[in-house]
């Protein structure tokens, strides 16, 4: 008698490449619903592990290539939709460009997944060791996405336990990279595995299934001792500050008559009598749409709002001759009670498009705020150190987003300074990305984060990455509080940095190189 297999008949559709492309698209996309503000976690497991199944499942690598690019295209298309938003504020100049802006930047992200697909498909088989080297590759991608082309590291997959104190505190040794890495092989193991091993069996999956939960749970309850065992007080200074979030709508911010409206408010809640007396005032990103580094009379009217014997920092414009030519700064002012500037900060890291038009002969664009000319780059990080403040490290806009490059060479800081405008974004999911990115400056660094967005969040995060207090988005008011102080020693990321990353890649090629099965030990 003959026994004739059972054969699965798959549907020719499901046989074809551009199925698989559309499954890649769709699982891209629901990852971006991982992210702050919807935290849906449970997508994490099968967006990764079904990511990593089809990769496997390529005839070639053009194929998985392919599947590489359709996932990246569908989660960098939602998760940076809100991009689209700052190009409709000006509707009549660049409304045109907001959908295509978004396509293309989409589109060009998305190779950073293609190198992910590749990085498996040729990577030495092995169960385990394909899930790892898909976990660092994700990983590596997203620090070489913070690098290349100046650089746009905004919301990294590990922002998605933002949601939970203690599951971050290990950004503070491993940086939100090395998290990324966690949460991508603790997602794909259950799913992947049950793909890859040849012979499953209940127990082995169970076994995958395990050690993917025992990774979260050792990162969550070592982040609990950590919290437990840390006493965060205020900064010996017990500085008072105020931060003032005007919620300034930013299709009126810079024209004539609203600019002056805008500086009254400032002003305003900056004396607001709520039996608190700041020492320091801190008003967001360009809050002062002026030209005042050489302006005596703007800054006789702003010093209204500058405590007795206290402080004023806020964000404006700057302009210079040098060599004859005109040169603008997005920069930071601190401005004392005499009228006097006491110090200013220079942004570095300017937004392409934004700021700055590359190969502006070429393109011929105008960029998007209101100068006929590019923004000019400042000198790097740096710390500020004007006495009786604490010394600080100021930070514009999406200079917070940078893992490992918020701290000048000398004087270690005692704070973190962000401040900047989210009235670009409205009320999307950027502002809440933006925040929760920066947040984990104060984690990695150790350092307290005062946050000041003209239209939030602003915020008072301590050195382990706690908001003490916020506000919300599309609010107006202030924020008073005390300035938490740093930890008495910085972590190991301060330290080490983002080579903690290159150590964990060194690890699994030698993993991927060693032939275990020539070497074996006899026990006598």
């Amino acid at each position: 008698m003959t026994i004739r297999k059972k054969t699965l008949n798959i549907p020719p559709v499901v046989q074809r490449g551009y199925f698989w492309c559309a499954i890649a698209f769709l699982l891209g996309v629901i990852l971006s619903f991982s992210l702050p503000p919807i935290y849906a976690l449970p997508v994490l497991p099968i967006s990764f592990g079904g990511f990593l199944i089809i990769i496997l499942k390529s005839r070639n690598a053009l194929s998985a290539a392919l599947r590489g690019w359709w996932f990246g295209f569908g989660y960098f298309i939602v998760t940076f939709h809100w991009i689209g938003a700052a190009l409709l504020v000006d509707a009549d100049r660049f409304g045109w460009l907001a959908v295509p802006a978004v396509l293309l930047i989409s589109a060009g992200l998305a190779l950073f997944p293609v190198l992910v697909s590749l990085a498996v498909w040729f990577s030495p088989s092995g169960n385990w060791l394909k899930v790892l080297i898909f976990a660092f590759a994700w990983a590596l991608s997203e620090w070489l996405r913070g690098i290349i082309f100046s650089g746009f590291p905004m919301s990294p997959i590990g922002i998605s336990w933002t949601i939970s104190d203690a599951m971050i505190q290990s950004v503070s040794i491993v940086g939100v990279f090395g998290l990324s890495f966690v949460t991508v092989l603790a997602s794909a193991l259950p799913l992947s595995h049950y793909c890859i091993q040849k012979r499953r069996t209940q127990k082995s999956i169970i076994m995958a299934t395990g050690i993917s939960f025992g990774i979260l749970v050792i990162v969550w309850v070592g982040g609990e001792i950590r919290i437990s065992e840390s006493e965060i007080g205020y900064n010996d200074s017990n500085l008072k500050i105020r931060v003032v979030q005007a919620n300034i709508s930013q299709q009126s911010k810079w024209d004539f008559k609203a600019k002056n409206l805008a500086l009254s408010k400032h002003i305003n809640w900056s004396l607001y009598n709520n039996n608190w007396d700041p020492e320091l005032v801190i008003w967001p990103e360009t809050a002062v749409p002026f030209y005042i580094s050489n302006d005596g009379q703007l800054i006789h009217l702003i010093s209204k709002a500058i405590p007795d014997d206290g402080f004023l920092i806020t964000g404006a414009p700057r302009t210079e001759k040098v060599n004859g030519l005109s040169k603008v700064w997005n920069s930071m002012f601190l401005l004392g009670s005499d009228f006097s500037v006491k110090a200013v900060y220079d942004k570095h890291h300017l937004v392409p498009f934004g700021e700055y038009i590359p190969l502006r002969g070429v393109f011929g664009f105008s960029n998007l705020v209101n100068s006929a000319v590019d923004f000019s780059s400042g000198f790097g990080p740096t710390t500020i150190n004007i006495k009786p403040i604490p010394s600080f490290s100021p930070l514009i806009c999406y200079e917070g987003i940078f893992p490992g490059n918020v701290i000048g060479e000398g004087i270690r800081p005692a704070w973190l300074l962000n401040i900047t405008n989210d009235g670009w974004f409205g009320n999307t999911t950027g502002p809440y990305q933006h925040f929760h990115t920066a947040r984990l400056r104060a984690l990695e660094e150790g350092l307290p984060l005062i946050r000041a967005a003209n239209t939030g969040i602003s915020a008072i995060i301590d050195p382990l990455g706690q908001i003490k207090k916020s506000t919300s988005l599309g609010s107006e008011g202030i924020m008073d509080g005390y300035l938490p102080a740093p930890l008495q020693k910085p972590p190991p990321f301060a330290s080490i940095g983002n080579w903690i990353l290159l150590i964990v890649g060194v690890i699994i090629f030698c993993f991927a190189t060693f032939d275990f099965r020539r070497f074996r030990i006899k026990f006598l």
